[in-house]
């Protein structure tokens, strides 16, 4: 068995959703294949704070979102804009107010790996 050190992963772009919030990293692997690692908010929204949110992100979800990947402030960034959106969409006459959301979570992120041609 070989102790080879593995190969970072080579980020192409990143790509955000506002509704439902969700952040995606797609990325290259060393086998050149093209994947996204998508990462739903679910209820991490509601904290509101995009620097505890992209902390989080760079702590528990580390082999995707790392300096050597991605800088901080570009995730930071992307972060600000989807809870600024989610303020927005509170805030207007598209709110979801008067209906329920079809969407309920038991964890405050999830993810999946996307395997893209």
């Amino acid at each position: 068995m070989s102790l080879r050190a593995k190969k970072p992963l080579q980020a192409r772009k990143i790509v955000c959703q506002y509704y439902p919030p969700a952040l995606g990293l797609v990325y290259k692997r060393p086998d050149n294949k093209t994947k996204m690692y998508k990462i739903q908010f679910n209820e991490m929204v509601q904290i509101n704070d995009a620097d505890k949110i992209t902390s989080f992100l760079f702590d528990q979800h580390s082999l995707h979102f790392n300096e050597q990947n991605v800088s901080y402030e570009q995730i930071l960034e992307i972060v600000q804009l989807i809870l600024s959106n989610q303020k927005l969409m509170k805030s207007s006459s598209l709110s979801l107010k008067k209906k329920q959301s079809p969407f309920t979570y038991n964890q405050a992120f999830s993810d999946e790996e996307i395997d893209l041609i």
